[in-house]
């Protein structure tokens, strides 16, 4: 790839019900988008990526919001899931009683507020749900999080092609 010259990639990642494009851009002169999925459902297919993040990022997000991701590969006996958060925080709280991330998967539940970043996260499995929940407690809000998800096949298993 040229150095100053625009490179956007399309990554197509089937939702339930419909077909989702994400796009990230960048290169000289050119403003960086990312494409992040809505709250909700989403399937996904091993070697794809797909971006969740705090609403207003990387501006504080609202009080009173409450979003919840489940997210699965095919096939989820097959593949886990890594997040990869290149930036994350959140309100700190004792016990994160305040604002907060859940993350969920077959093995194991989460829970991480402040500067506690979730980088790295492996499932045991293609499956996970992230919960954010902000307080309503006025003027406590911080920058919130942008993180990527990626679905890998388990080493040694063949993945199919999904017959849906």
């Amino acid at each position: 790839m040229e150095v100053g010259k625009l490179s956007v990639l399309l990554l197509f990642v089937i939702g339930v019900g419909s077909l989702e494009m994400r796009t990230w851009g960048s290169g000289s002169g050119s403003s960086s988008s990312v494409v992040t999925l809505d709250c909700g459902i989403h399937a996904m297919t091993p070697n794809t990526r797909v971006t969740i993040q705090t609403p207003n990022y990387p501006n504080d997000y609202d009080e009173s919001y409450r979003c919840q991701w489940e997210i699965y590969c095919n096939s989820v006996e097959n593949t886990t899931l890594t997040m990869s958060c290149p930036d994350f925080e959140l309100e700190d709280s004792a016990n994160c009683n305040a604002d907060r991330l859940i993350i969920k998967d077959h093995d194991s539940r989460d829970v991480i507020c402040g500067d506690d970043n979730p980088d790295g996260t492996t499932t045991v499995d293609g499956w996970m749900r992230l919960t954010f929940w902000s307080n309503i407690v006025q003027d406590t809000t911080a920058k919130g999080f942008r993180c990527h998800i990626w679905c890998h096949p388990k080493p040694g298993t063949i993945n199919l092609p999904c017959i849906c």
